[in-house]
């Protein structure tokens, strides 16, 4: 990502983020989604760039550099989804299941990004298991009809998450996307279902917006290698 796009995204982060300290707002989900479309119109440029390659160089690194800008230009467009719908949470209790498969649905495509998987790094695995064990166990009372859904959701983040260590492209800032995404929405977790966190939904934006830049930039990075 260039400086200036880079600035953009933090200054657009940012002014949601201290948004989230005033009462609710009019359009709020459009102003959520604002440093999103940055991200979107980032990763389309490259999807324009690595699709024009196979043409000009016709090879295999090439064909998987295309992939998985296409695949998180993909989790970014389900994520902006899932923003939108957990911002209108409030207005209905439904608008969190759909917001939840979306953000599921999007890790599905992060994951498919990070391919070719190999083995590596396998020591750091046992403490993102932990982890989740542990989150889960602490949520699990207040679930009830919820059980299920969340229990997917979380395998999927934290594969997501142990993706980002496997992956044949992994680099620090995959891993420190992965690692802020598991914080984000486990803060989400523990403030609906355990125990409510002083200014949690500050919190889980910073790291959101966090995981998401070192996602995308760690992915460009991987593919123009």
């Amino acid at each position: 990502m260039t400086k200036k796009t880079t600035y953009l995204y933090l200054l657009l982060a940012t002014l949601y983020c201290l948004l989230t300290l005033v009462k609710p707002y009019p359009f709020a989900w459009f102003v959520k989604i604002l440093p999103m479309l940055v991200l979107l119109f980032t990763v389309s440029l490259q999807v324009i760039v690595k699709s024009t390659l196979p043409k000009l160089a016709n090879n295999q690194t090439s064909n998987q550099n295309g992939k998985t800008v296409t695949m998180l230009l993909m989790a970014l467009l389900c994520s902006t989804c899932g923003d939108i719908l957990l911002a209108l949470e409030n207005d209905s209790d439904s608008f969190f299941i759909f917001g939840l498969t979306s953000f599921l649905i999007a890790h599905l495509f992060f994951i498919g990004s990070f391919k070719p998987l190999i083995k590596q790094n396998l020591a750091y695995i046992p403490i993102y298991l932990v982890i989740g064990v542990t989150l889960f166990s602490l949520m699990a009372e207040n679930l009830n009809a919820l059980f299920i859904p969340v229990l997917v959701y979380m395998l999927v983040l934290l594969t997501m998450a142990v993706g980002t260590l496997l992956s044949s492209r992994s680099n620090k800032w995959m891993i420190i996307g992965g690692v802020c995404f598991v914080i984000s929405d486990s803060l989400i977790g523990l403030t609906k279902f355990y125990i409510e966190i002083p200014q949690s939904h500050l919190w889980i934006m910073v790291t959101y917006y966090f995981a998401q830049y070192c996602l995308v930039n760690g992915l460009i990075a991987a593919s123009d290698e």
